[in-house]
């Protein structure tokens, strides 16, 4: 992830939000110094060695921070700011789990979310003491549940490759792989290549979140669950016998996927009705890139399986109507059953994707017999983003400004004139919002000499939309705003200070009503109300991020 000095402030907002001063300021410290030792954050934080030492360990565990040690210097760390961003996405990805699942799947992603990483006993151990769906000693319900969300990514592996920087994982592969070491001392554009590409391959192996440490991938993991829980040991043994355990992380680069179903359902819902929308929704839920420790290729396209989708689509359309049935409850040896008369048929899912590929969803495209449909991923990225950074303009700018903009989008580089013609504007309001999306960053200029004088009046001036740089203002000015939203949370919390102690007492708390006096009862229900609202709001810009930067 690209550091700004705007995401930078969010990241320590969001330490401090989730886990305190102590954190903050070691994070803080961290991602302003770059990679120090532990003696150097001492000395920045002004802080006892040891006590620096405990609370470096503390962010390792919740994954906030890197760390790389070689044989001959001390260990380094540095700031994980991607992680730390996302951890404002761990309420939606627990929702996610309890829509699509069931509770215990749920208190499943809210205790890896808390612990940032854990083995499976660890995690059944933390389940079976605090929750209140599974009975005492049904450890096997729980290890099924996991199963279930390790093969749809909602959870994932954790390689300790994951815990360094991408540049320090590709290093010590150079250094351990004899092969391309060898290819390194070679000269020429070939052997350059060639060990290049040796290096990003075994990089992706490392961390790949498909495979165990051990080497093992999700089926064969999978299948093995049920004979390491039942022996004991937690995890798989290597060739000297030794268990390397097994561990397991929150995927929650999944809310991205969920961000891009919703984002387009809602347009198919708009153009074409409900049933459209759902149709779209998990039409992009098959093709959903769920890793986020390794680049997917940008370009391929995905056969829809209409079965599946058929399936799937009434599943949603039964939660949708308020009916009893979950995903997971639905699922009958790998896949959604249901019998409900009023379902979808695979005839009517046809029509709905038809209609779809002919109207703007580009990604979207039917086969030659009209039977088979495709989704290709970097049409659905490109349209995704196009989509939200028009959103986030309309919502900005008032008219003409953006008719402007979806104009210079759709045309391209365009004369000032010519510009008027198109958007039927006069000259003078024209100019006017020309200037104003110029000084903002929106638009820019592009001067074309008619001859090597270069005069103003022999040169054509072509005005453009710079999408990658537009698209970073979004990026800066949506990171603003959800610091500046914890900000106000902090103050409305402080004006509150002396109710909200008294609530977070043990024997008031679940009794406020009856311990606290009406005055002050009716400021903490505005004030929750109020943190409701804020928290809506960061959840809703963050879709925007999802989008934007992540998709």
């Amino acid at each position: 992830m690209a550091s700004s000095p705007a995401l930078q402030t969010l990241c320590c907002e969001l330490v401090e939000e989730y886990y305190g001063d102590f954190y903050r300021t070691l994070f803080e410290c961290l991602s302003q110094g770059g990679r120090l030792t532990t003696t150097q954050v001492a000395q920045k934080c002004h802080l006892p060695l040891r006590q620096v030492k405990a609370g470096l360990a503390g962010l390792i565990q919740l994954r906030l921070i890197n760390h790389h040690t070689v044989s001959d210097s001390p260990s380094t760390y540095s700031a994980n700011l991607t992680n730390a961003y996302n951890t404002i996405r761990a309420g939606k990805l627990i929702q996610a789990a309890h829509m699509y699942y069931d509770e215990l799947a749920a208190e499943i992603v809210e205790t890896l979310c808390e612990l940032g990483f854990a083995t499976i006993s660890e995690v059944r151990d933390r389940v079976l003491s605090s929750s209140n769906v599974v009975e005492a000693g049904n450890v096997h319900l729980i290890e099924h549940r996991i199963q279930e969300l390790l093969e749809d990514q909602v959870l994932t592996h954790l390689r300790l490759a994951h815990f360094s920087e991408a540049y320090d994982t590709r290093r010590d592969y150079e250094l351990i792989d004899t092969s391309a070491v060898q290819l390194a001392k070679l000269s020429g554009t070939k052997a350059k290549q060639e060990h290049a590409d040796r290096v990003e391959a075994g990089y992706r192996n490392l961390v790949s979140t498909t495979k165990s440490e051990s080497g093992y991938t999700n089926d064969e993991y999978l299948s093995t669950i049920d004979k390491t829980s039942s022996n004991g040991v937690n995890g798989m043994t290597n060739g000297y016998h030794k268990p390397i355990p097994v561990l397991l992380q929150p995927n929650l680069h999944k809310i991205v996927s969920l961000a891009q179903e919703t984002c387009a359902a809602d347009i198919a819902t708009e153009i074409f009705g409900r049933t459209a929308g759902t149709v779209l929704r998990c039409a992009i839920r098959q093709v959903a890139s769920s890793n986020v420790w390794i680049e997917q290729p940008s370009e391929y396209i995905h056969l829809i399986d209409l079965q599946v989708l058929k399936d799937d689509v009434n599943v949603e359309r039964q939660n949708q109507t308020g009916t009893d049935s979950r995903i997971a409850k639905a699922k009958l040896n790998g896949h959604s059953g249901t019998t409900e008369e009023n379902d979808l048929r695979l005839g009517e899912i046809e029509r709905q994707l038809a209609s779809l590929a002919e109207g703007p969803f580009r990604f979207l495209s039917s086969g030659a017999a009209g039977s088979s449909f495709f989704i290709d991923k970097d049409k659905l990225d490109s349209y995704m983003r196009r989509e939200e950074m028009l959103q986030a303009m309309d919502s900005k700018f008032q008219a003409p400004a953006p008719r402007i903009l979806r104009v210079l989008i759709d045309k391209g580089k365009l004369e000032e004139k010519t510009l008027q013609e198109i958007g039927l504007l006069g000259a003078k309001e024209l100019r006017q919002c020309l200037l104003m999306l110029k000084q903002m960053g929106y638009l820019d200029l592009q001067e074309v000499p008619r001859n090597p004088q270069r005069q103003p009046n022999q040169t054509v001036f072509l005005w453009f939309h710079d999408a990658k740089r537009v698209s970073n203002i979004i990026l800066e000015n949506t990171y603003t705003t959800i610091a500046r939203l914890i900000a106000l949370l902090k103050l409305e919390r402080q004006k509150l200070a002396s109710t909200l102690i008294k609530v977070d007492r043990a024997d008031v708390r679940g009794r406020e009503e009856q311990m606290l006096s009406a005055a002050e009862y009716t400021v903490l229900l505005r004030h929750r109300k109020l943190e409701e609202w804020i928290w809506g709001e960061i959840h809703r810009l963050d879709s925007t991020v999802a989008i934007l930067r992540d998709s």
